[in-house]
């Protein structure tokens, strides 16, 4: 099979015995001896493609094609199932009375991650023993994915996968729109940007942005039609309430810490400098609004008021400033 996504992919099986292990189900050898087997019923033989799918076409070869007597030494009844998780299994394809040594078969195309054959009945000549010389299966052809995804502000978390679906990312309060160049890998696919047709590589309009979480839903079509691909972006614009309106460090000869770059409450990492003989730094944040809670290396600190002392180590050292579980800032100061 052209394009066979199972060749030498992890494999497992829910009994098998030695030496037929499921990795020789998937190695690309057809030999009597190089083949899975089972000796119970119902059993399964599975693969992480190690991504998602359109899954549309599969084969699998049993004993009678590699030597054995067929139609005694085919499988029987089984099925062919699909999951995203390897946790939800549905079937794909189902097949009783099965008498072939070698099937290809097509199927209604499903984005699947994990493929499994699933046995009820083994051997003609024996239900109770399973064997499969060979698996594989390939994608649709033209399947919708974007090949790229850029925000016009912010980072998409995690990297942008053609396969991967769903994105989170933060932007700050003062951010209250966002806009997406999506590429499709067929420039001919319809991209739809929060419901509305964007021409492939070419930026949305502008998506106005609530405080908050905001989910936003990129989708390409196949060329024919028959396939949706559904993307979601998760963008979480900052609370204007989860800011510092000033940040003082103080070192512990009451002096002040220049911090760069100097204050500002949407800047959320600075540095600064202390020399060997300065023990500690005390941190007094001041939020916007007064009520928030706010965290200094995990310490609550009521808002206008000093932090306890924290000890300078030679080197760089790292204090966090969480406003509301929702902003932090990072000083770094290093001591020499």
């Amino acid at each position: 099979m052209d394009n066979n996504l199972i060749l030498n992919k992890p494999a497992q099986a829910s009994n098998s015995f030695e030496p037929f292990t499921p990795s020789k189900a998937v190695n690309g050898n057809f030999s009597p001896e190089d083949r899975w087997a089972s000796s119970q019923v119902p059993v399964w033989l599975s693969v992480d493609l190690l991504s998602n799918y359109y899954i549309s076409k599969w084969s699998a070869r049993f004993m009678g094609d590699v030597g054995w007597q067929s139609p005694n030494y085919n499988m029987t009844d089984f099925k062919l199932q699909g999951s995203t998780d390897n946790v939800n299994w549905q079937d794909m394809d189902v097949i009783t009375g099965n008498t072939a040594s070698n099937i290809i078969r097509n199927t209604t195309p499903k984005f699947v991650r994990y493929l499994r054959i699933y046995i009820t009945k083994g051997l003609n000549c024996n239900n109770d023993v399973s064997s499969i010389v060979d698996f594989q299966a390939a994608e649709v052809a033209g399947a919708p994915f974007l090949s790229n995804l850029v925000p016009n502000v912010g980072t998409l978390n995690p990297a942008f996968n053609s396969r991967n679906l769903v994105y989170s990312m933060n932007v700050e309060n003062g951010v209250d729109s966002i806009a997406f160049t999506p590429t499709a890998v067929q420039s001919n696919m319809e991209i739809k940007v929060n419901g509305t047709v964007v021409a492939s590589g070419t930026q949305s309009g502008q998506i106005a942005l609530a405080i908050g979480s905001n989910s936003i839903p990129i989708t390409v079509k196949s060329v024919d039609g028959s396939i949706l691909t559904s993307y979601t972006i998760i963008v979480t614009r900052a609370n204007a309430a989860a800011y510092l309106k000033s940040l003082v460090v103080t070192n512990n000869r009451s002096q002040p810490v220049a911090l760069t770059p100097p204050f500002a409450k949407e800047t959320l990492t600075y540095t600064a400098s202390q020399g060997s003989g300065i023990a500690s730094v005390t941190i007094t944040p001041t939020a916007v609004d007064s009520s928030a809670t706010i965290l200094v290396n995990g310490t609550l600190v009521p808002s206008g008021s000093a932090s306890g002392a924290i000890t300078l180590q030679t080197g760089q050292n790292t204090i966090t400033i969480v406003v509301n579980s929702t902003t932090t800032y990072n000083i770094i100061i290093t001591k020499g």
